[in-house]
């Protein structure tokens, strides 16, 4: 149930883009923003914040306010704030960072491709263009990155020995590239995997756009960027052509198609990370 001053926030005209999120039992995230309180003292508990880029900022959050008011559940929080003309004149018109995500997460979700489910955004940038915005969606536990699980000696075998995972890594790709969408940043720190359940999402989506007048270039790097923490990883070639098999299965083109520029691009990628100095040594 909500209360008069929740009824007056969620209903403010949707220029000020102000939504309610599904797992907020209650409006204390916005007034607390739009009090102009600091995020940063949001979280609660050890490791609360998860990165810090300038003024943007990730983090878990567990109550608000100064007060600690405790939320139903976990949120997965994210501020932006973005410097720069060409940034300036994208908030003006309400092309900002959490309406971005909060457009794209949607999207993704219609189209059936696994991601954390948004829950709300606020963007006061269409009155104040110099304002951050802030955009949270559930916190998915006990679920870690691909990353995470391929550094760590008691999960990495689960990841570059399991059959099921590249085959829904292939399946989200050629989803997103069916429909004319790319990620831009498919590296392993944006994939999630549940390791009791072994779902894998997506995550990170401020990226995700459009091709431009090249798509299948935009294609081959996403591919590219999840192959290429693969090899680092020493996922076997089996691993890797169970993917691209299903890639090419989903989307319907011969596996031939991209099989010389994903090389051209591989190669790229794993030569600025040093990986072949690495194996010289």
């Amino acid at each position: 149930m909500h209360n008069q001053q929740d009824s007056q926030l969620t209903t403010r005209s949707f220029r000020n883009r102000l939504w309610q999120g599904r797992f907020l039992s209650h409006s204390s995230i916005l007034q607390w923003l739009l009090d102009g309180g600091d995020p940063m003292i949001l979280g609660t508990g050890n490791g609360a914040v998860l990165k810090v880029e300038g003024d943007g900022l990730c983090m878990r959050l567990d109550s608000v306010g100064e007060s600690r008011v405790a939320l139903s559940r976990p949120l997965f929080f994210k501020r932006h704030c973005r410097a720069g003309s060409i940034a300036w004149c994208k908030r003006a018109v309400g092309w900002h960072g959490a309406v971005w995500m909060w457009q794209a997460a949607w999207k993704m979700r219609r189209l059936n491709i696994p991601a954390p489910e948004p829950n709300g955004y606020l963007d006061p940038t269409f009155q104040n263009p110099g304002a951050c915005s802030f955009f949270w969606s559930e916190w998915v536990e006990p679920a870690l990155t691909l990353r995470q699980m391929a550094e760590a000696p008691k999960t990495r075998d689960q990841v570059i020995n399991s059959q099921k995972l590249p085959i829904q890594a292939g399946d989200i790709l050629a989803r997103l590239h069916n429909h004319g969408l790319y990620h831009r940043d498919t590296s392993w720190k944006n994939f999630l995997l549940n390791p009791e359940t072994e779902q894998l999402l997506l995550v990170d989506i401020d990226g995700v756009n459009r091709g431009g007048i090249r798509p299948e270039t935009a294609a081959v790097r996403d591919i590219a960027r999840f192959l290429t923490d693969a090899v680092i990883s020493e996922a076997d070639a089996s691993w890797m052509q169970l993917l691209l098999t299903h890639y090419a299965t989903c989307r319907q083109i011969p596996l031939s198609k991209i099989k010389s520029p994903l090389e051209e691009k591989l190669n790229q990628f794993l030569g600025r990370k040093g990986w072949y100095n690495e194996q010289e040594r």
